[in-house]
């Protein structure tokens, strides 16, 4: 552009610039692609950190579970004040339905709900999204739970619906990977939890006078 105004342009530096604007697309490729560490070593948790995590897993799934249900139309709240009184915000967003979807198949896969359970909670909710109105065929950032209206002002969050769209890919999987499994496979998960719960109630329960 300035050679063509007439300004005075270094050919040698132009061309220098040009070439490497011109390789930018190989530049991105070498960068973005993923490298091995040169001392690769898998981080083990210890088990208490296990015992934590797990317990903070049953903790999250226990909110999903007291406060997504028929009366909401299966969508999650975005979210629940406690203090100074319990207060449920009826509202969702696609990253808040995607998480809920995803917190489904977690807790089948760590035992927490069976095979059943799963189904019959990620098919309500689906059946509900079916039904939300919609701007060509993306959700809104904000539904009323109770009668699934667009909360003013109505628009579209391209973050979230990225968000919704990647869980709703996991979630698929992680249905494909559940149908192919043997019962023997599928009852694994509760009865590890049965087990982990049991022991969890052990270190609670207070010693004996």
């Amino acid at each position: 552009v300035a050679a063509l105004s007439g300004a005075p342009v270094d050919g040698a530096a132009a061309v220098v610039l040009l070439a490497l604007w011109a390789l930018s697309p190989l530049w991105i490729w070498w960068a973005s692609a993923p490298r091995r560490p040169l001392l690769h070593r898998e981080a083990a948790l210890d088990p208490q950190g296990r015992d934590y995590l797990w317990g903070l897993a049953r903790d999250t799934w226990r909110f999903y579970d007291a406060h997504v249900g028929a009366a909401d139309n299966h969508l999650p709240p975005d979210n629940v004040q406690l203090t100074p009184h319990l207060l449920v915000a009826h509202r969702t967003s696609p990253t808040n339905i995607g998480l809920y979807l995803l917190a489904v198949a977690c807790a089948r896969e760590l035992g927490f709900i069976g095979l059943v359970t799963m189904t019959t909670r990620l098919s309500a909710t689906l059946d509900t999204l079916e039904r939300l109105p919609r701007w060509q065929g993306h959700f809104y950032n904000w539904y009323d739970t109770e009668s699934l209206v667009v909360l003013a002002p109505g628009y579209v969050s391209a973050v979230d619906s990225g968000n919704c769209s990647a869980h709703l890919l996991t979630v698929a999987r992680a249905c494909e990977l559940a149908a192919e499994m043997t019962p023997d496979e599928l009852a694994a998960a509760p009865r590890q939890a049965l087990a982990r719960t049991l022991q969890r109630l052990r270190v609670l329960q207070p010693p004996l006078a």
